[in-house]
């Protein structure tokens, strides 16, 4: 019979590989982007981009462990903040980071079946494919004043009204009641 340390760390490494698998699944058949992280620098230029006002509602799309909505929930305290991630690790990883905030909710989710008309602002580190899905999800139902803040990939027929540079890197902003598609 196996040690307890064993059997604990045979469950973890099958957890991680089951769950490395649906990642994989979900990047090459059904077209999510993969969990890479937004840099540092990049999370504080939109901090220092956005000023949010009592009440809005934040949403960050793809999370991953929310690094930006878990920045923003400290900074904003009377402001509500949506982290919605499809992957089991970085779902647990981010509810593990976020414990006690009463001002971020936690939704694992595929954010294409969800509804998202409760957002002023959406944050997202995507891929060009789920951009084009999203475009066409966030012109049906989301708030006509909504922002759309997107790291590096562009909504496919909508012109920015704000691009930040960051290196060589992109940031942009989107104004959904500015857009003419």
């Amino acid at each position: 019979m196996p040690s307890p340390a064993w059997t604990i760390f045979l469950l973890l490494a099958f957890i991680i590989i089951a769950s490395g698998s649906r990642q994989v699944y979900n990047i090459l058949v059904r077209g999510h982007a993969p969990f890479i992280f937004s840099r540092r620098r990049v999370l504080t230029a939109v901090i220092n981009n956005l000023v949010l006002q009592s009440g809005e509602v934040f949403y960050e799309l793809g999370a991953g462990a929310a690094p930006l909505t878990r920045r923003l929930a400290k900074l904003y305290g009377d402001n509500k903040f949506v982290a919605v991630e499809y992957a089991l690790l970085p779902y647990l990883l981010g509810r593990l980071l976020t414990l006690g905030r009463k001002n971020l909710t936690w939704r694992q989710a595929d954010f294409y079946k969800i509804d998202l008309s409760a957002a002023d602002y959406f944050y997202c580190f995507l891929n060009v494919g789920a951009m084009k899905l999203l475009e066409a999800k966030l012109l049906a139902e989301a708030k006509p004043a909504a922002t759309v803040i997107s790291y590096v990939f562009v909504l496919p027929h909508c012109q920015s009204v704000k691009t930040l540079s960051v290196g060589q890197e992109k940031i942009h902003f989107y104004q959904l009641n500015t857009l003419d598609n």
